[in-house]
């Protein structure tokens, strides 16, 4: 922090070599806590607390696990499809959030194939590619509607 408007409700910072003036409301510690604001009535309050929208709720982190991971690799899509179908429905039932889909790299037909499935599937909200730590696009992850 450079320095410090007259009223306090901005600062000005630098940021390796920006220098720019943000508002009092955007700044927060790295433990997440809102600076206080001081309002023209003199009271404090926390700047979360002027804002009338709910902060969005916090997603479940997607943890792969036996119950909720299929491992197609190998398979043609119409066998696939069954297999997909099948797990799904099990993880749906089981409460799973999530299912991992292995389809391996390959030429790609195959995941090709799972994806215009879960297009389509009614159980599935919708689907991403795994990070590359997690098999990349050798593994696709379909979020289940819950």
């Amino acid at each position: 922090m450079l320095q410090i408007d007259e009223d306090g409700q901005e600062l000005t910072v630098r940021f390796g070599l920006m220098k720019m003036t943000v508002g009092l409301a955007e700044i927060e510690s790295l433990d997440g806590k809102k600076a206080e604001v001081t309002t023209k009535e003199g009271s404090k309050k926390t700047a979360t607390e002027k804002d009338k929208t709910p902060p969005p709720k916090p997603t479940a982190p997607v943890i792969q696990t036996s119950r909720n991971t299929l491992d197609i690799r190998g398979l043609r899509v119409v066998t696939a499809e069954a297999e997909l179908d099948q797990g799904i429905t099990k993880a749906y039932n089981a409460n799973c959030t999530n299912v991992w889909i292995i389809h391996g790299k390959g030429t790609g037909k195959l995941r090709e194939g799972v994806h215009e499935f879960l297009r389509n599937h009614p159980q599935v909200e919708r689907f991403e590619l795994a990070d590359q730590k997690n098999g990349g696009t050798g593994v696709t992850i379909a979020h289940l509607i819950g």
